[in-house]
């Protein structure tokens, strides 16, 4: 069984979507995972034509990032756009594609080096079912050791496993 098979990695191209992105990157290779992108429209656009032209940019960005994964050699499904509540549509979309881990950028750095998770952020961690890979701005992903506990039993054998193989380059 395959540690990641699928990755949801939540997206809003802003300058800090592209350090979750390149995290997705790192993980999806060493663990030849599928990404599957996601963007959140807001539920209420009033104007039309301000709502089609969003659209019409955010599935333009979608599949510009969507190149941009099978370029680097990741397997990807389509991308999803969904309208409403930020936190609930990516919990209902990791549920109906089977995601293994959420990825979602984490906040902003404030003094002392820590981390603020945003709302959204709380809202998925608490939701979710699965993993959430919180990234934090200006963060590469960086594993240096991982504590992981044994028993003998065949899901500590596998836990084992797949603590070496996120450790190793």
């Amino acid at each position: 069984m395959k540690l990641l098979k699928n990755i949801l990695l939540a997206t809003d191209f802003s300058k800090s979507s592209e350090y979750v992105l390149q995290n997705a990157i790192d993980l999806a290779k060493r663990f030849q995972s599928q990404i599957t992108l996601i963007y959140v429209l807001p539920k209420k656009i009033k104007n039309k034509k301000a709502k089609e032209l969003l659209k019409a940019f955010v599935l333009k960005q979608l599949a510009i990032i969507n190149e941009r994964l099978v370029n680097e050699g990741i397997h990807v499904s389509e991308p999803l756009l969904y309208k409403g509540d930020l936190s609930d549509k990516i919990i209902y979309a990791s549920e109906r594609i089977n995601a293994n881990m959420i990825m979602i950028g984490g906040g902003e750095k404030l003094e002392n080096n820590v981390l603020q998770l945003g709302s959204n952020a709380e809202k998925i961690i608490k939701k979710s079912g699965i993993p959430v890979f919180v990234v934090k701005n200006n963060n590469q992903l960086s594993i240096n050791s991982i504590l992981c506990p044994v028993d003998f039993s065949k899901e500590s054998k596998r836990a084992l496993k797949n603590a070496i193989t996120i450790v190793l380059p």
